[in-house]
């Protein structure tokens, strides 16, 4: 080989490192925002569910926001709705590919958990109308509750399910 196709190869072996370093590089940082944007919704949700009345965050609990002074019930709403906004941005992530499937299914796994609270139900029937603009993400909780109470009746001994369907 002479010097020149030395230094030729010497060249493209340095712009393929510098590529890999490069593309090497883009999946840090991309790996980094992602687990940012995890620990900035985690403690959204955290700060949000803290000002929730603890009965209302507890499946099976007889937490009713129709049983609460108005002033209460319109608290919780804006509680829910600050919730409710969270979760259609976690979904338009997902929607649009920012955000890995590991951490979507851990998202809309805890959405799912919280729709087995009855004011989770309550507050949505009452706010459901705002997110209009959004069907995916009406569809998307309309499915999930339907979901919940489908499997919650599922799970109640056969004595209990024929009261349920009573209802």
């Amino acid at each position: 080989m002479t010097a020149e196709q030395w230094i030729a190869l010497g060249s493209v072996a340095a712009a393929a490192v510098a590529v890999i370093a490069v593309v090497a590089s883009i999946i840090a940082v991309r790996d980094q925002l992602r687990t940012f944007v995890f620990i900035e919704y985690t403690d959204r949700f955290t700060k949000t569910m803290a000002k929730l009345p603890s009965a209302a965050r507890r499946p099976g609990s007889p937490y009713a926001l129709k049983k609460l002074p108005e002033d209460d019930r319109l608290a919780v709403l804006a509680v829910f709705r600050d919730y409710f906004n969270m979760c259609s941005e976690e979904l338009w992530l997902h929607s649009v590919g920012r955000i890995d499937k590991a951490t979507w299914r851990i998202w809309r796994d805890g959405i799912k958990e919280s729709a087995r609270t009855p004011a989770f139900g309550e507050a949505w029937e009452d706010l459901r109308d705002e997110y209009h603009y959004y069907p995916k993400f009406t569809r998307f909780i309309d499915d999930l509750i339907g979901g919940v109470a489908k499997d919650e009746k599922l799970q109640l001994p056969p004595q209990h399910q024929a009261e349920s369907a009573a209802e």
